[in-house]
């Protein structure tokens, strides 16, 4: 990102140097954020997001923030990272801009850009074309973005087929990484405070070891639950989450939609299942809701259970 400073980086003899010139550079940042002037009205805004939400997330958001301030145009960017989102844009900011850049590979809140001109790209575009996204920003050059009583219907209603399951997958594997970080991390700390001699009990021989593997187990456990439900909320919203999570348990425990009182197999569906029943969930979601759109609101909880599309699988099995 910046290429002086990763030279200097290079050129550091001790490890106290390079901490030194780190320390300097930090303190360097800090004094010239402290000394810019306070931007009240910004002409581009951007939102930004990754599956993991971590490196590209800010990076897209570095790379636009300094061509911002290269062109001469204020830019406000939010970031959806792992830890949520962050410099949130507000409806008066919105309502004031030229226009938002969306840089994401995972859906992101798109019904309070309704009326805007938005630009939607890979979060790879935010870091290698920033000053070209803008400048399509600030010479008009960007649609108007029309929000759909689905929010998420009219954010994917301009994408390809692959972009729109690419999204929804990641968004499932993005709030699964966590859990499958936990359960690595628990589990290898188990091995570690465990007694070396404990043969095939290794890992669980002393409370303390068995306390943090049973956490892991528990984490590992949650992993296909949350791609599932995650998968199936990216594609329905919220009424696809209970859904999707019904369908991670299936694919968990062996059983499926058609016969979910099935005894626990050897070969379960796995990871391949749950993201099969994600996309399952939400489809039947969407389609249910393209059914019943009519109906009172009242009754929607009823049509978007987890039994009514299990009855709506049964039926789309039947010859």
């Amino acid at each position: 990102m910046d290429e002086g400073f990763r030279q200097d980086l290079l050129n550091a003899k001790t490890p106290e140097e390079f901490l030194s010139k780190i320390d300097k550079k930090e303190a360097e940042k800090d004094a010239a954020e402290a000394a810019a002037p306070v931007v009240t009205g910004y002409k581009v805004l951007a939102v930004t997001a990754c599956p993991t939400g971590i490196a590209h997330t800010f990076m897209a958001v570095e790379n636009l923030t300094k061509a911002g301030e290269k062109l001469g145009v204020p830019l406000k960017a939010e970031t959806n990272g792992s830890e949520g989102g962050g410099n949130a844009l507000t409806a008066e900011e919105i309502a004031a801009c030229d226009g938002i850049i969306v840089a994401a590979d995972k859906n992101v809140e798109m019904a309070r850009f309704d009326g805007k001109p938005v630009l939607t790209v890979p979060v790879t575009e935010g870091i290698r074309h920033p000053e070209e996204l803008i400048n399509k920003i600030e010479n008009g050059e960007a649609p108007i973005y029309h929000a759909s009583s689905d929010a998420k219907e009219a954010a994917a209603s301009g994408e390809s087929a692959g972009r729109s399951f690419y999204k929804h997958l990641m968004n499932g594997v993005s709030h699964m990484l966590p859990f499958v970080v936990a359960d690595g991390i628990m589990i290898a700390i188990s091995f570690l405070v465990d007694d070396k001699s404990a043969g095939a009990k290794f890992g669980s021989s002393i409370p303390l070891a068995a306390w943090f593997n049973n956490m892991g187990n528990v984490s590992f456990g949650m992993m296909l639950p949350i791609l599932s439900g995650f998968i199936a909320m990216s594609i329905a919203n919220r009424p696809g989450l209970a859904v999707g999570f019904v369908g991670g348990l299936l694919a968990k425990s062996g059983a499926t939609f058609l016969d979910p009182s099935a005894a626990k197999v050897a070969a379960t569906p796995g990871f391949l299942g749950a993201l099969l029943y994600g996309f399952v969930a939400g489809y039947i979601i969407l389609l249910l809701k393209k059914l019943f759109k009519g109906l009172p609101k009242s009754l929607e909880g009823f049509f978007y259970s987890p039994y009514l599309v299990y009855s709506v699988w049964l039926y789309l099995q039947v010859p």
